[in-house]
């Protein structure tokens, strides 16, 4: 979630607060891979398949 806050400029409460929104319809998992944003192995979180 820490790239995403610096590359859309929010902070982290309000990309917490929008996945906690978005895990109440939809399934967001959480897992090891490469970020899509800085390119470094870290936690991510994606839209369940």
């Amino acid at each position: 979630m820490g790239c995403v806050t610096g590359k859309l400029d929010v902070d982290l409460e309000r990309v917490v607060a929008a996945v906690e929104a978005l895990g109440k319809s939809i399934t967001v998992d959480q897992t090891l891979s490469r970020c899509t944003v800085c390119g470094r192995p870290q936690w991510v979180l994606a839209l369940a398949p």
